[in-house]
């Protein structure tokens, strides 16, 4: 079942998008992520978007995941995510390495 989040782009210390998706492929070990959103199937031009959790258990948390560059730079809007998607708390790409 997908879950509902929203784009929180422009919020976070670290503007470094593709900084972001590194650092979020480092956390999980994998290399070729698809884009998160639940209809979306596009593996190229990936950033990492911080996103906001709206439904479910971790309603309200803040999280890094990938999305393709189009859903990346809709700043605000809602989308469904896929329900396996790996996200990586907000809170560690701000903790230095």
């Amino acid at each position: 079942m997908p879950v509902l989040v929203k784009n929180i782009y422009g919020t976070s210390k670290d503007n470094a998008s593709a900084g972001k998706l590194k650092r979020w492929k480092d956390h999980f070990g994998i290399m070729g992520p698809r884009c998160s959103e639940a209809e979306c199937l596009e593996s190229d031009n990936l950033l990492g978007a911080p996103i906001e959790v709206l439904d479910g258990r971790n309603k309200g948390k803040k999280y890094i995941i990938p999305l393709c560059n189009p859903l990346y730079k809709q700043h605000g809007e809602q989308l469904q995510i896929k329900d396996s998607t790996k996200c990586m708390p907000l809170e560690e790409l701000e903790t230095p390495r």
